[in-house]
C-alpha cells in the first residue's frame, strides 16, 4: 500500500476538524432543545392558569405605547395598523413613524384614518431626523402618525419614543400583522414583575402575504406552502423554540427581535435609545441592556414567550433572503465585537457569551440551587470557552466569505430576474 502523502493527511485533518465542529454544534443545539422544551412547558402551564380576562379589564394594567417604524410599506401598512388598533388591551396608543417613505405609505394612512395635522410639543430626548409633521386620526384617537426624514429603523424608533406617553414600549415592524391578544400575552410577564422584567419578545410566523392572516378565520394559521417560505418558517421555529426559549430560561437572552419587542421606556432612554451605528437595532440594544445591569449588579430579565403573536412578511427571492441573513450576520459580528457585555470573549459568539454571563452570576454569593448550578457550569469555563471559540471562529470565517459573495452579487446570478410584489406596487387587497 502506498504511503500516504502530505495532501492526504491534510485532507484527513480537515475532515476530522469539520466533524468535530459539527459534533460540537449538534451537542449545543441538543442541549438548547432540551432546555427550550422545559421553558415552553412552564410558560404553557402559566398561560393556562393566567386570568387574561382580569388582565384585560383591570385599571392597574400598565399602558403601552406601540411604535411602528414604516418605510415604503404601502403594500401592508393598512392591515398592520388595523391589526394593532384591534389589540385587546385596556390602554395603549399606536405611533406610526413614516421614515421618509417614497411610496404611498403616508397617503394611504391619511385616506384610511382621516389624519388631521396637529401641533404637538414634545421633549427631544433621543436624537433623530427632523420631524416634518404630526397627525392624529379622526377615526381612532389612539393613532398618531409622524412624518419625518429618512434615518433608518433605529432613528424612527427613537422618534417614536420621544412622542410616547406610556411607561412601556412595544416596538414592532411595519410589515407584520398581529393577533388580537399579542400585547396581552406579552405584557402579562411585565405586569407581574415590572422592576425586573425589562424586555419581552415572542415568536412570529412568516408568510409571503401577512395581510392574508388578518382576513383569515380565528384559529391556528396555516403556514405558507412555498418552498422558500417553508424554509424560513422552519428556521424561525428553530430560532425561537430552540434558541430563544433556552436563552430565556438560562437568563441570557441575546436578542429581543425587532418584529415584537416590549421594553421599559426608562431603560431605553437611559441607554440613549437605539443606535444608528449598527446594521440592525434589536440585538445591539439587548446586549447594552444586559451589560449595564450586569455592571451595576441590578436584576435584569429579558424573556421570550412560545406564543405566536403575529405574521411577518418574508423575502420572496433567494437574493433577498441572502441579503437579509447577511444583514443579520453583520449586526451579530458588529455587536459582539463592540459590546463590553461579552468581556474578553467579545470576538467569539453566543455560547461563549453565555459562559461569561454564567460565570459573572455565579461569582455572586447565593445559596440557591440555580446559583450552585451556575457555579458548576463555570468550573469548566476555560475548556468550554476554548472549544466554543474555535468552532465559532470557523463559523465566522465562513459567514464572512458568504457576506463577501453577497456583496459581489454572486447570489443574484442564481435566480431569474422577476419583479417582487413591492416592485409591482400595492395590491387591491392591501388598499
Amino acid at each position: 500500500m502506498a504511503a500516504e502523502g502530505p495532501l492526504h493527511v491534510l485532507l484527513q485533518g480537515i475532515v476530522l476538524v469539520c466533524a468535530a465542529y459539527l459534533g460540537t454544534v449538534y451537542v449545543l443545539f441538543l442541549g438548547l432543545i432540551a432546555v427550550g422544551a422545559v421553558e415552553s412547558a412552564v410558560r404553557a402551564r402559566e398561560r393556562r392558569a393566567e386570568r387574561y380576562d382580569v388582565l384585560a379589564t383591570s385599571r392597574f394594567t400598565i399602558p403601552v405605547s406601540v411604535i411602528v417604524p414604516a418605510y415604503n410599506e404601502e403594500v401592508v401598512i393598512l392591515p398592520v395598523v388595523r391589526s394593532l388598533l384591534a389589540l385587546e388591551y385596556p390602554e395603549f396608543e399606536v405611533i406610526v413613524v413614516n421614515d421618509g417613505s417614497r411610496d404611498r405609505t403616508l397617503e394611504l394612512l391619511e385616506r384610511e384614518f382621516r389624519l388631521i395635522p396637529r401641533e404637538v410639543f414634545f421633549r427631544r430626548v433621543l436624537a433623530c431626523e427632523p420631524v416634518r409633521a404630526i397627525y392624529r386620526s379622526a377615526v381612532d384617537p389612539r393613532l398618531t402618525v409622524v412624518d419625518k426624514g429618512n434615518g433608518g429603523k433605529a432613528d424612527a424608533l427613537n422618534c417614536g419614543i420621544n412622542l410616547a406617553r406610556y411607561r412601556y414600549l412595544c416596538c414592532v415592524d411595519g410589515d407584520t400583522v398581529y393577533v388580537r391578544d399579542a400585547l396581552l400575552k406579552g405584557m402579562r410577564l411585565a405586569v407581574r414583575d415590572p422592576a425586573t422584567v425589562l424586555g419581552v419578545t415572542s415568536h412570529v410566523a412568516i408568510s409571503r402575504r401577512p395581510e392574508a392572516a388578518a382576513a383569515a378565520e380565528p384559529g391556528p394559521a396555516r403556514p405558507d406552502r412555498s418552498l422558500l417560505t417553508s424554509f424560513q418558517h422552519l428556521d424561525y421555529l428553530r430560532a425561537f423554540f430552540n434558541n430563544r426559549l433556552a436563552w430565556s430560561r438560562w437568563g441570557f437572552m441575546l436578542c429581543a427581535v425587532g418584529a415584537f419587542a416590549i421594553w421599559r421606556r426608562d431603560v431605553v432612554r437611559d441607554l440613549g435609545g437605539f443606535s444608528r451605528a449598527f446594521t440592525c437595532e434589536d440585538i445591539e440594544l439587548t446586549f447594552r441592556v444586559h451589560e449595564r445591569h450586569l455592571r451595576e449588579r441590578r436584576p435584569c430579565q429579558v424573556l421570550c414567550l412560545p406564543d405566536t403573536v403575529g405574521t411577518t412578511e418574508g423575502p420572496d427571492r433567494v437574493s433577498r433572503l441572502v441579503s437579509q441573513r447577511a444583514r443579520w450576520q453583520r449586526v451579530i459580528t458588529e455587536t459582539v465585537w463592540h459590546s463590553p457585555a461579552t468581556g474578553r470573549w467579545g470576538s467569539s459568539a453566543s455560547p461563549t457569551t453565555s459562559s461569561g454571563r454564567s460565570w459573572r452570576r455565579s461569582s455572586r454569593p447565593s445559596r440557591s440551587r440555580r446559583s450552585r448550578w451556575h457555579g458548576v457550569w463555570a468550573c469548566s469555563g476555560g475548556a468550554r470557552s476554548a472549544c466554543c471559540s474555535g468552532s465559532l471562529r470557523s463559523n465566522g470565517i465562513l459567514t464572512t466569505v458568504a457576506i463577501r459573495l453577497q456583496d459581489a452579487g454572486c447570489y443574484e446570478q442564481l435566480e431569474k430576474p422577476s419583479a417582487s410584489r413591492r416592485e409591482i406596487g400595492g395590491r387591491e387587497s392591501a388598499l
